[in-house]
């Protein structure tokens, strides 16, 4: 504010920050080697305001302002020197007519101002990028104004690794919405719509744009479920791409740049200028892994669909998408993905709460070791009246609200019964005082989760022998749970 009422600097949102108090700062969400990225209020509505280095004069000056009148300069000029900025950025050569977002200033009162505020922002790639794609793409972030080296760009959660949908879906579906069901649902627009924008990327313009930095915290999602790249930092065209890929190698792993990897060739020591993975290799390893594999709180998506996208998903995040075959093979793991994931949506299946699924499966698996058909009865009520306190304990520990299986599709007792040892972990023997000299096993069927309850030693040494096994004590109780992971 201090440049700008010095003439120094100017922009759209310069009255409001600096004038007019409609623009305020609420705190700042990064800040490392002069990058700012800082959270604020504009007329009501929170909105990001970014720049690459925190100080205005940091950025490299104009020198024509100083040797001649701003006021001289052809605009032709000044669009040329727009051009080769761009150029030197993203390694794109662009026509006139296509840098309208990047120079819309007309000459005035502030024109050396506006000259040397453009110029600051021109430094900057990101900025560059937002101004290009917006009117060409939803899959970036929009920008809404500029002050100085400062632009203010919408504001959307980012995701994150550790979420456990990896992106905040109460914020874009709302906190009532927010069932399994609806939560389904949106994880699987949210896919759909990383599939829109990979090909979109790919071949939507001149040049294929490769993002090479792909995490939940570099995206985010509007509330029509649309994914959009917030970061990119390290996303680039074709041409620049080649020129950071070909470099001097002695092996494969000095051609990773970061997601963007390439081939070492060892005759002439240079790694090959095309990329060797792509957009959705990484995309299926490092989001849709997450989503669609088996994991501990069961399947995110009904059978039998749901074995066909983990194997889709499992093919697509495979390396191996250069030359020919390659592509052919990422327009068939796109086109594969693309129709499972439709019809996931208009499948959706009913999940059972895991406590009520868990309870039935446990009274199958104890009543299948009892002989004496009198004592049956009374073992299975003492066996619900443990598990459910085993339950408990569970849903403390795991957060049971939010702690789902889908329904086993057949009888688990005649499951159990005929389950061979290819399906199950060793039997484990409890010496259970609910049923002395009983024997239990886990088995998967499918990716769902069958348990076996015990007590004591045995089930602890079982959990620490194998790695697939999550162990969990109820001290209270001195019970111990066992969940295989499918």
């Amino acid at each position: 504010c201090l440049d700008y009422s010095s003439g120094a600097l100017t922009g759209d949102l310069c009255e409001d920050l600096c004038v007019a108090q409609k623009l305020v700062y609420k705190h700042c969400l990064y800040y490392d080697r002069g990058k700012k990225v800082i959270q604020a209020d504009w007329r009501g509505q929170p909105i990001i305001l970014k720049s690459k280095k925190e100080i205005f004069s940091s950025y490299q000056h104009l020198s024509m302002l100083e040797e001649v009148e701003t006021q001289d300069i052809p605009e032709t000029e000044l669009l040329l020197m727009v051009a080769l900025e761009v150029k030197n950025a993203l390694g794109l050569e662009l026509s006139n007519n296509t840098m309208g977002p990047l120079w819309t200033r007309k000459k005035g009162p502030r024109w050396k101002a506006q000259v040397a505020s453009m110029w600051s922002l021109l430094q900057q790639e990101e900025y560059i990028y937002f101004s290009l794609l917006q009117d060409f793409s939803k899959h970036v972030l929009r920008i809404i104004g500029s002050c100085g080296h400062f632009y203010a760009v919408e504001y959307l959660t980012a995701g994150h690794a550790w979420h456990k949908t990896l992106f905040p879906l109460e914020n874009v579906i709302g906190p009532s919405l927010t069932g399994h069901r609806s939560r389904v649902r949106a994880i699987i627009d949210i896919a759909l719509s990383f599939l829109d924008m990979v090909q979109h990327f790919d071949n939507d313009f001149s040049h294929r744009l490769h993002l090479c930095d792909i995490k939940p915290e570099n995206f985010a999602i509007r509330h029509d479920l649309t994914v959009v790249a917030i970061d990119v930092d390290m996303a680039f065209f074709e041409p620049k791409m080649r020129d950071i890929l070909e470099q001097k190698c002695t092996g494969d792993e000095d051609c990773n740049f970061f997601d963007c990897f390439s081939k070492c060739n060892l005759k002439i020591r240079k790694c090959g200028a095309q990329r060797a993975n792509n957009n959705l290799q990484v995309i299926c390893d490092k989001i849709f892994r997450r989503w669609f594999s088996p994991n501990v709180r069961g399947p995110l998506v009904p059978q039998p669909l749901q074995l066909q996208l983990q194997k889709a998903v499992q093919e697509c995040a495979q390396p191996g998408h250069t030359g020919a075959s390659g592509h052919q093979r990422t327009l068939k793991s796109l086109s594969e993905l693309y129709h499972l994931l439709r019809d996931t949506e208009n499948n959706p299946q009913k999940p059972l709460k895991i406590d009520t699924i868990g309870l039935f499966v446990l009274g199958w698996a104890v009543r299948l070791h009892i002989t004496d058909a009198a004592s049956s009865r009374q073992a299975l009520v003492h066996t619900f009246k443990e598990a459910r306190r085993i339950w408990q304990a569970l849903g403390n520990l795991c957060g049971k609200a939010d702690t789902w299986l889908h329904p086993l599709g057949q009888d688990p007792g005649i499951f159990l019964k005929d389950c061979g040892t290819a399906h199950c972990y060793p039997s484990i023997h409890t010496g259970s005082p609910m049923v002395p000299g009983s024997e239990a096993g886990l088995c998967s069927h499918h990716g769902h989760l069958l348990l076996a309850l015990g007590q004591g030693k045995e089930l602890g040494d079982a959990a620490q022998e194998s790695s697939s096994l999550l162990h969990l004590e109820n001290e209270q109780t001195d019970q111990t749970a066992l969940l295989a992971e499918g």
